[in-house]
């Protein structure tokens, strides 16, 4: 029988739930780290309230989420709140999702592996 250690809660998400990813790293301090699979930022005054480490993840070719993230990383680097923002290259919107004609292979098991490693790092 296995439990939850309360102390160490991640969370992930794609495309809305990404966003809602985001939202909860700004109200859920609990959280210990995040990841973001091209998922709209949150509000940008809400950055500095964010306590996990948050990682995000964007597509070169996905200008309307990745095309906001620059505002985003110049949030986070004015706090100290951990985090890390990658941008797969040669990819669109739902590269991670193999159920698309957008799935790609390589840079979804390249983004899955970055997760688990800052889930590593940080859970």
């Amino acid at each position: 029988m296995g439990f939850v250690d309360g102390e160490r809660i991640a969370m992930n998400g794609y495309c809305f739930g990404g966003g809602i990813t985001w939202q909860a790293a700004t109200d859920i301090p609990r959280l210990k780290a995040t990841a973001a699979f091209y998922g709209p930022a949150p509000d940008l005054d809400k950055v500095p309230s964010i306590k996990p480490a948050v990682f995000g993840v964007y597509a070169e070719l996905d200008q309307r989420i990745t095309g906001a993230m620059p505002a985003l990383r110049d949030a986070l680097a004015a706090t100290d709140v951990r985090h890390k923002l990658s941008v797969y290259p040669g990819v669109d919107h739902a590269f991670h999702n193999d159920t698309s004609e957008r799935y790609n292979q390589a840079q979804a098991t390249a983004a899955w592996q970055d997760t688990l490693s800052w889930f590593e790092e940080y859970v």
